[in-house]
């Protein structure tokens, strides 16, 4: 596997922060590691609309391990949710990943998720550019 978003055994700490289909280049990297038996430690925080949009979520929560941790955050969720509801925004960010200026970030999904992000890291989280990877998913 090659290309931007594939991740290697140098990169010790990564996060991937996907919104709707854009977790699908993440999955693949995520199935990689864990198959691979690989330490490199993962975090995924996974911003959807509702736990029904939540694509792989069985899979994903049945994939879930000390060194691949997920935060789920649903812009518009049921009354049932007792999780974090908004968007992926600097305080969810913050409050997930402790180490976020040590990892290399991942970011996937609908284009205006994607820039919004990278700029929360750049200038907000002060998350050194090189650090961060894109790719975006049109046509929702």
């Amino acid at each position: 596997v090659s290309g931007q978003f594939t991740i290697t055994e140098a990169m010790e700490k990564i996060v991937f922060a996907c919104g709707g289909i854009g977790i699908t280049a993440a999955r693949s990297n995520i199935k990689w590691n864990l198959d691979s038996h690989s330490n490199i430690d993962l975090i995924l925080l996974y911003g959807n609309r509702d736990s029904n949009n939540i694509a792989f979520k069985d899979e994903l929560e049945h994939i879930s391990e000390e060194n691949f941790k997920i935060f789920h955050i649903l812009s518009d969720p049921e009354e049932s949710w007792d999780g974090p509801k908004g968007f992926i925004n600097a305080e969810f960010i913050s409050s997930s990943v402790l180490d976020l200026a040590e990892r290399i970030w991942f970011i996937s999904g609908p284009p205006g998720m994607v820039k919004a992000i990278k700029n929360i890291l750049t200038t907000v989280l002060n998350v050194p550019e090189g650090k961060i990877k894109t790719e975006n998913y049109v046509g929702y």
